[in-house]
């Protein structure tokens, strides 16, 4: 029987709302592994991480937008490869980077971060849940509003 897929993009202040919220991602880890009969792509988002490195850049000079997306991007990757640790072998073994890229994996559990300056993670999630035919998208967030770009 094949599985239906739930894309979720998960805000990185959720992850991160100061610091690690391991009550959250605990309580998190645990509903994914209860429901068994179905596949997740987990899109992790930069969040305060994400603000407090690109305040700080723009702080000590002139950063340009590209620079500010890497370190984003950056941010999101830490915050995927927190996830994809806590999901052990349940999850694929690597956070994926590139949402072209095929992914060709059994695991009922895959991660993924930010990829390419000027997207969002939203816009990530949203585009593999069209590419893998997902269900239904959840974006999991503190903020009132789904970032563009």
């Amino acid at each position: 029987m094949e599985m239906d897929t739930l894309v979720i993009s998960l805000g990185g202040s959720i992850i991160v709302p100061g610091e690690i919220d391991k009550v959250f991602l605990k309580k998190f880890r645990e509903i994914i592994l209860r429901l068994e009969q179905t596949r997740f792509m987990i899109i992790c988002g930069g969040g305060k991480i994400c603000r407090n490195y690109q305040n700080a850049a723009k702080e000590i000079a002139e950063v340009s937008k590209e620079d500010l997306d890497w370190i984003g991007i950056s941010a999101t990757w830490l915050n995927a490869e927190l996830v994809r640790s806590i999901f052990g072998e349940e999850a694929h073994e690597k956070v994926i980077h590139d949402p072209h890229d095929q992914i060709d994996s059994s695991k009922r559990v895959i991660i993924g971060a930010g990829f390419e300056p000027g997207s969002s993670t939203d816009l990530r999630a949203v585009q593999l849940a069209k590419r893998f035919g997902a269900v239904r998208v959840i974006n999991m967030s503190n903020i009132d509003y789904v970032y563009s770009a």
